[in-house]
């Protein structure tokens, strides 16, 4: 079923998008910046791993009978968390459109997170994308937290890497602590261990809102990932207790990332993080890789400092914007 939005903007029309046009969505986020490629099969399976428990809905916009942009909204259930943060995103494809389509878009978003009695909307543009930047900051947005993105080249740091690595190992070994990759682990209970693991060191990165988990069924949906390589997942362990995970992500297409590390609480502070990312790196040369890249909240100190020492260099990031929700006396009325 088709909608629109109409005001003082142009209009545009909202398409309800299928798991099929994950390959379009894609390619658009690859034509605004094709600096930071999007992957078609990861994209649809990261829209599976946030549907299952999650309120999402996209669209693909279409303006004069044609494709122009994508759009989206997404939150939490609400049973699961008091705070109505709603996130809202729209991207015109690269010549496409004008900024008008662009503002009947967030109105077509925004009357939707209303309906959906959202307390605060959020909304993203990359830190050196000045125009969106402008154009949130117009309809009220404020800048609220940065994602930094950093890069590292493998080829150029190879033997700062090896040479980090060596001793980065033998501190493990002399805490009795063993590296190894996820297939070498025989536990019959490892995901609710890693899941255990995973949901409290997320809980710990800074962020606006409050973390909420994903149930534990869906959360296995992670190992299904296309990027996903069990032998190239690393884990730590002392006298068989998960203390750390660490793991790239290896794409179709784009750049090979670290998709998550975290370390038990009682455990940070002996290295172990250092140690997890070190051989994933090491691993990442090994099968021929020239960069990888990574993304942590501008406030996780520990982390940026790993990434400075390993010669990473900062690229530009993303921002993450946030505005109230004004409620009006008028009763929301639902929109499609």
């Amino acid at each position: 079923m088709r909608s629109s939005a109409t005001s003082a903007s142009e209009r545009v029309a909202f398409v309800p998008a299928l798991r099929a046009d994950a390959g379009w969505w894609a390619d658009l986020m690859t034509a605004v910046e094709p600096s930071d490629p999007w992957d078609a099969e990861g994209l649809a399976h990261e829209w599976e791993f946030e549907d299952r428990d999650e309120y999402v809905r996209r669209w693909i916009l279409e303006a004069g009978g044609r494709r122009v942009g994508v759009a989206e909204i997404q939150h939490s259930h609400w049973e699961r968390t008091p705070e109505r943060y709603v996130y809202v995103n729209a991207y015109l494809w690269p010549g496409r459109g004008r900024e008008g389509l662009l503002a009947g878009a967030f109105e077509g978003l925004e009357a939707r997170a209303r309906a959906q009695q959202a307390q605060t909307l959020q909304a993203v543009a990359r830190a050196d994308d000045r125009p969106r930047i402008a154009f949130l900051e117009g309809r009220g947005y404020r800048k609220d937290r940065l994602g930094r993105v950093w890069e590292l080249d493998l080829v150029a740091n190879r033997s700062r890497l090896l040479e980090l690595a060596g001793p980065a190992r033998a501190r493990m070994r002399a805490a009795g602590i063993e590296l190894l990759t996820l297939d070498r682990w025989d536990d019959p209970d490892a995901y609710r261990r890693l899941y255990d693991l995973d949901t409290a060191a997320t809980s710990d990165i800074p962020s606006t809102e409050t973390f909420v988990p994903h149930e534990f069924e869906n959360w296995k949906l992670w190992f299904t990932k296309p990027g996903l390589h069990r032998d190239r997942f690393w884990i730590a362990l002392k006298e068989g207790r998960l203390l750390g995970l660490s793991l790239l992500l290896y794409p179709a297409r784009g750049h090979v990332n670290t998709d998550f590390t975290g370390v038990a609480r009682d455990a940070r502070g002996r290295g172990v993080a250092r140690a997890l990312k070190l051989e994933t790196l090491v691993q990442a040369m090994s099968l021929g890789v020239a960069t990888v890249r990574t993304e942590n909240d501008g406030e996780n100190a520990p982390i940026l400092h790993l990434n400075q020492e390993f010669g990473y260099r900062e690229v530009p990031g993303w921002l993450q914007f946030v505005r109230r929700v004004r409620r009006s006396n008028a009763r929301s009325r639902p929109v499609s």
